[in-house]
C-alpha cells in the first residue's frame, strides 16, 4: 500500500470517528441541528467501515 493511500484511509477513519463523537456528545445539545443526530452517526459508521474494508483489502495486495 502506498503512503498516500494509508494517509487517505487514516484521515477518513478519523473523520468517521469525529462524526460519531459529534452525533453522540455535541449535536443532542444543539436544538437547531438536533434532527441531524442519527444521520451523522450513520455517516460516521459507514465511513469507518468502508475505510477499514479498503485498508484490509489494500494490505493483502
Amino acid at each position: 500500500m502506498q503512503k498516500g493511500q494509508k494517509l487517505l484511509i487514516g484521515i477518513s477513519i478519523v473523520v468517521g470517528v469525529i462524526c460519531i463523537e459529534l452525533s453522540m456528545y455535541v449535536i443532542p445539545f444543539i436544538e437547531e441541528v438536533k434532527e441531524f443526530e442519527f444521520p451523522m452517526f450513520v455517516v460516521g459508521v459507514i465511513l469507518c467501515i468502508i475505510s477499514i474494508i479498503f485498508g484490509i483489502r489494500n494490505q493483502k495486495n
